[in-house]
């Protein structure tokens, strides 16, 4: 099939989701899809390899979406009247150029799919607030518009579909579910032999986590579990900054400073994700302390494919998107709240079971493979997209 990507990709703030769409256009290439892809923003080396619709856009506050909706409309004409798609993936901010398989007279070919990889409301706390009722309203909006245009969604996990099927009263058939995945090739341990790791943390029993460090992620609890902990030989080692915040960043450093703990947690910038293999190879277990709030529940983080790929424990909340993806195995050390005490005692009970954190990791790695490899992620998109056009043919028929 002919797909073709147009999702709000930014290069400087959306490294994150940008990694997700570089591993589903891989796996879907490797499956014979011819696949576009558009990005904004100056090209950064190293964040999407392969060639791409490149949408020029203004980086300055407030004119970031509009010049994103002008100029990216505009190559989205071009690129749609050329490559003509059988499947057409936007999401909340682009749907509203579905409009042009309509002018084209393509509506019935070209099947429009709305993919919301994650709610925009209810982010940092379990207390709707203004942003998040407005959100939710914009939302409302642009599921209307997907189904005014006879379009289909896709969402990352189940919890997610009935969430939305609920409270915006849409027919769960034309939902899809994706998950998040690893590369099993790239994110697997024995690439890095230990003798190759020489990091400041080498002989500590390392508690790691990588990727964007907000407030409601559990950093600022991981760091205070840690002063409340004696044990001198644990480190935790935070890889990542805050996208477009530096007061977070400043808090962070602020908060090991305070806490007199420059020894026991250490903290890296940024690594290119191609290179978060070699670090994490150097873990014992990860740490994922995220609160308990219902915008994890909709969620499937990529970096928990990742730790379990690479046979890493995880410490992480009781909570539906952890339990569905890890069940009972070993590989999980659930926590009840990410108060810093209930953070510490998880870290210590990992630590006194240290010499198990590579048998119980190795669950992880079934499960992996198993579930949540980038290709079974690809296959699950495309056994949807191929079941609604079946339907919609016979339909016309």
């Amino acid at each position: 099939m002919r797909i073709l990507l147009f999702p709000r990709l930014q290069q400087d703030i959306d490294k994150f989701w940008i990694t997700v769409w570089r591993e589903m256009c891989s796996a879907l290439r490797s499956k014979g899809h011819n696949v576009k892809i558009a990005i904004a923003g100056t090209p950064i080396p190293g964040i999407f390899d392969a060639p791409y619709i490149h949408v020029p856009i203004i980086h300055a506050k407030f004119f970031r979406l509009i010049t994103f909706w002008a100029l990216g409309f505009l190559k989205f004409i071009v690129h749609y009247s050329k490559f003509r798609p059988d499947v057409l993936v936007l999401d909340i901010f682009t749907i509203w150029f579905g409009l042009i398989p309509a002018i084209f007279a393509d509506r019935r070919r070209c099947l429009i799919v709305l993919d919301n990889r994650t709610p925009f409301y209810n982010e940092a706390s379990a207390k709707s607030t203004t942003r998040d009722i407005l959100f939710r309203l914009y939302t409302r909006l642009a599921y209307n518009y997907c189904q005014l245009l006879g379009g289909v969604l896709t969402t990352v996990t189940q919890y997610h579909k009935e969430c939305i099927s609920r409270d915006f009263k849409i027919d769960p058939s034309i939902i899809g579910v994706w998950g998040n995945g690893a590369d099993i090739l790239k994110f697997n341990t024995h690439n890095y032999p230990a003798c190759e790791n020489r990091f400041p943390w080498t002989g500590k029993f390392v508690v790691m986590l990588h990727g964007e460090m907000s407030y409601n992620r559990g950093i600022f609890e991981s760091i205070r579990a840690m002063s409340l902990i004696k044990e001198n030989n644990i480190a935790l080692v935070l890889i990542g900054s805050a996208i477009n915040n530096d007061k977070i960043d400043i808090e962070i450093d602020a908060l090991i400073h305070t806490l007199d703990l420059s020894q026991k947690v250490h903290r890296i910038p940024y690594v290119p994700h191609g290179d978060i293999p070699r670090y994490l190879s150097s873990a014992d277990c990860a740490i994922m302390a995220y609160p308990n709030i219902e915008y994890w529940n909709n969620n499937n983080p990529v970096k928990l494919s990742e730790y379990l790929s690479m046979g890493k424990v995880i410490i992480c909340p009781l909570m539906w998107t952890f339990q569905h993806v890890c069940g009972t195995a070993k590989c999980a050390v659930y926590i009840d709240n990410n108060k810093p005490d209930i953070v510490a005692d998880a870290i210590v009970y990992c630590y006194k079971h240290r010499d198990m954190m590579n048998e119980w990791g190795s669950e992880g790695i079934k499960i992996v493979k198993e579930r949540f490899t980038w290709q079974i992620q690809a296959e699950n998109l495309m056994k949807f997209i191929q079941d609604i056009k079946n339907n919609n043919e016979n339909i016309n028929d």
